[in-house]
């Protein structure tokens, strides 16, 4: 499916590495994205046709606790659920990633990343992990090392875009917002970099 074409056609819709649980949209799932479209501007026929021929992304945001502090801060412009430190935001983008080993490879991040507050897998293809900050903190050379290591183990190839860390009291969705259109862009160019730090 042709992201651009669709964009021209709805020129109010947008694109996030995420589904939306927002009813007022429609999330179509593309190749490393979901395109956002406004209900209001959609006949059913419209609704039906697209869902149809979108790319087969299952999606796992359903199963997310939407009450969840982090999910909030990430989406919802709350504030983050801690009043010291800082993290930062960890985002992967999984390719050949089966997804009946999904609690396995939750916990292999949860245990070679112990600094993880939070992990959140919002589709079969995507996750973010936000870390707390700590000196033992693992560089991206160090991080692309793990995921690597993680892709033999589970058959599948990631790639990743590694945020600075942050203060708590920054505004946690705007800046998620931010790296994830950059790394959207680095995705859709086909940047050959397995990881990306911004900074």
């Amino acid at each position: 499916m042709n992201r651009q074409k669709l964009q021209e056609i709805y020129s109010d819709a947008f694109v996030h590495a995420f589904p939306t649980t927002d009813a007022n949209y429609l999330s179509i799932a593309m190749e490393h994205s979901f395109l956002w479209i406004p209900q209001k501007y959609l006949t059913k026929t419209e609704k039906k046709l697209l869902q149809a021929i979108s790319v087969s992304n299952t999606s796992y945001i359903s199963s997310l606790d939407k009450e969840y502090s982090w999910y909030n801060s990430l989406f919802s412009n709350k504030p983050v659920p801690e009043n010291k430190g800082r993290f930062r935001l960890i985002q992967v983008e999984f390719q050949n990633f089966e997804t009946n080993d999904l609690t396995a490879l939750q916990n292999e991040i949860r245990t070679i990343l112990p600094y993880t507050v939070d992990l959140l897998f919002l589709s079969k293809n995507y996750g973010i992990v936000i870390e707390a900050f700590s000196e033992e903190a693992l560089s991206v050379e160090e991080l692309e090392g793990v995921f690597l290591a993680l892709d033999s183990d589970f058959n599948s190839y990631t790639r990743l875009f590694v945020g600075s860390f942050h203060s708590f009291e920054k505004d946690f969705s705007q800046l998620f917002y931010e790296e994830e259109q950059l790394f959207l862009h680095g995705l859709n160019y086909n940047i050959k970099t397995q990881s990306v730090r911004y900074s």
